[in-house]
């Protein structure tokens, strides 16, 4: 069964699975959802985040999402990259390259339209330059979606000190 990990978390997080958890029931909720909506990861698409997991306040740092196109013979149609509020709130944004076509700051994410098709074997980094403002732990995710609605999640964390 292919897995969407965003929807495994959203499904996690809005059911009661995280108070009793069955990953049986889960699993079939999760298969559920995916049938139902006619989700499927983009596949030969790879993503990771790279971000350093601690910082201090008032350090500058640089949170790198690389998305591959490893298909062979099919480019792939990226239409934005989001990265969540929850994550967000601890930073400041100072740049963000490459600069996307449009961006909106709203549904619980930034969301950062680049529009454009990576072509088979082309690999894009986005990188976000921040600040480390707010001390605590930030945890959110990133995601990379195609014009067809399907999407890949990655999980950032990053503890700030004083």
């Amino acid at each position: 069964m292919k897995f969407i990990t965003g929807i495994f978390l959203l499904l996690l997080t809005t059911t009661g699975f995280a108070q009793d958890p069955n990953l049986d029931d889960l699993a079939e909720a999760v298969e559920d959802y995916i049938e139902d909506y006619g989700l499927e990861d983009p596949e030969d698409i790879l993503t990771w985040a790279e971000l350093p997991r601690l910082a201090q306040q008032g350090e500058a740092l640089t949170l790198t999402v690389t998305i591959e196109n490893a298909r062979e013979d099919e480019g792939f149609d990226l239409e934005s990259v989001d990265l969540t509020w929850e994550f967000l709130d601890g930073y400041d944004v100072v740049s963000i390259s490459p600069e996307p076509l449009d961006a909106d700051n709203s549904m619980g994410s930034l969301t950062l339209y680049y529009n454009r098709v990576l072509e088979a074997g082309e690999t894009m980094e986005v990188v976000f330059d921040l600040v480390a403002e707010k001390p605590g732990v930030h945890i959110g995710d990133v995601s990379i979606w195609d014009k067809d609605g399907s999407f890949l999640y990655r999980y950032v964390q990053s503890k700030i000190s004083r």
